[in-house]
């Protein structure tokens, strides 16, 4: 009797087991997208068009821009609320200090003629002071001040790669 129950197991398992891998033996899937690469570029002459070729071809870049990814369609979609929200703050008479605040601010920006018509004034201090600057005590002054005042760098120092072909930093 047990020998015939581990006879009837086994081939239960069997059957099971021969489900389970006719299952799982549709065509296997990987995380690499095989319709990016360009065939009709040589890996040997431009690996990046090669292997980005078919993406660079489907995706349209703005004419206005030099380039385009996630972030920058999340920018682009997000403004539209961002100022409707604003500009809906400035329309509720109940509207918070902090939300006021924010409210003017945006409304500074938008208004182009006073813009126009103070022109450089309201930088008038800030440009005194780098005129001011005489030698490398008063520039590292400055650039301390500037720090406090919420500018990050003054100067920015930095190595990026360069897309020119033959450039020692190229990709």
């Amino acid at each position: 009797m047990s020998l015939h129950l581990t006879r009837a197991s086994v081939i239960g398992a069997l059957l099971l087991s021969v489900q389970l891998f006719s299952v799982a033996a549709e065509a296997p899937t990987s995380g690499i997208d095989l319709s990016s690469p360009d065939p009709a570029v040589s890996p040997r002459q431009d690996f990046f068009r090669h292997v980005n070729g078919g993406c660079l071809k489907r995706t349209p870049i703005p004419a206005d821009q030099s380039g385009i990814d996630s972030f920058s369609q999340i920018h682009d979609s997000i403004q539209p609320q961002l100022r409707e929200l604003i500009e809906g703050g400035a329309a509720g008479s109940e509207a918070s200090q902090q939300a006021r605040k924010i409210v003017d601010l945006y409304a500074s920006f938008m208004d182009e003629a006073t813009v126009d018509k103070l022109d450089a004034q309201p930088l008038a201090a800030q440009m005194a002071a780098i005129d001011a600057i005489t030698g490398t005590r008063q520039l590292s002054v400055y650039f301390a001040d500037s720090l406090r005042a919420g500018v990050r760098e003054p100067l920015q120092f930095g190595i990026a790669s360069s897309s020119t072909p033959g450039s020692p930093c190229a990709r």
